[in-house]
């Protein structure tokens, strides 16, 4: 499995919540998809990404916070309901997961299991982020979609 170091400016997204389990999500995205100032400028070359603020291994599931965003310029206001929220740049630890958001879990913990123990990297007390390359409304099957996962480091 390969893990890549890599440094990432600063992001400006706009945001819906959800709190709760990562996998009941889909009303956040929703509510993202709709916001009509949002609509205005999506385009094929749009960010899509997640914010995933907890581990569902330490968290309950029904206290989890996961923001769906869209990468957006600085100085676009979303609509009412959608925040907009920076991202910190910096080192991150880049890994592509592929196949089903519903395993993400388990490449998360060969990230934070295997691979940082033995990289001699801490993990910096920040958000992971995910990156989705690919839209699963046009994917063949789920065992398609690829997602960058970026684990923030010190």
């Amino acid at each position: 499995m390969d893990v890549e170091i890599k440094k990432m400016e600063k992001l400006t997204v706009a945001a819906v919540r959800h709190t709760g389990p990562y996998t009941e999500c889909e009303p956040a995205w929703n509510k993202l998809m709709s916001d009509k100032v949002l609509q205005s400028k999506m385009t094929e070359k749009s960010v899509f990404l997640g914010i995933c603020h907890d581990d569902p291994d330490e968290v309950e599931a029904e206290k989890i916070r996961y923001d769906a965003c869209m990468v957006i310029d600085s100085d676009l206001e979303p609509g009412e309901g959608v925040e907009k929220v920076e991202i910190e740049g910096g080192e991150f630890a880049s890994f592509t997961h592929k196949g089903p958001y519903a395993n993400l879990h388990s490449s998360y913990q060969f990230l934070y299991g295997e691979w940082l123990p033995k990289s001699g990297r801490e993990p910096k007390c920040a958000p992971c982020v995910e990156i989705y390359l690919n839209n699963p409304e046009t994917v063949d099957k789920e065992d398609d979609l690829l997602t960058e996962l970026l684990v923030p480091l010190n």
